[in-house]
């Protein structure tokens, strides 16, 4: 499965509604841009570890990023 993690069109195009520009934080630095491909490495599901937390984070049957705790 392919996609992008993070949205990197300057207009906002295909962002969720409501979504914020993710090219440039307030801070005026850039976030780091990974290629969900590469991140995925083939699976649909991953697990990120935060603050001790796990995170399940998936790719749905309509090519869309969940996250859930």
């Amino acid at each position: 499965m392919t996609g992008r993690a993070f949205l990197t069109d300057d207009k906002g195009a295909d962002a969720p509604r409501g979504a914020q520009n993710m090219t440039t934080r307030s801070d005026g630095e850039t976030p780091r841009e990974i290629d969900s491909a590469g991140l995925f490495d083939g699976r649909s599901e991953i697990i990120i570890v935060h603050n001790g937390g796990r995170y399940r984070l998936r790719i749905t049957r309509q090519d869309k990023l969940i996250l859930n705790k």
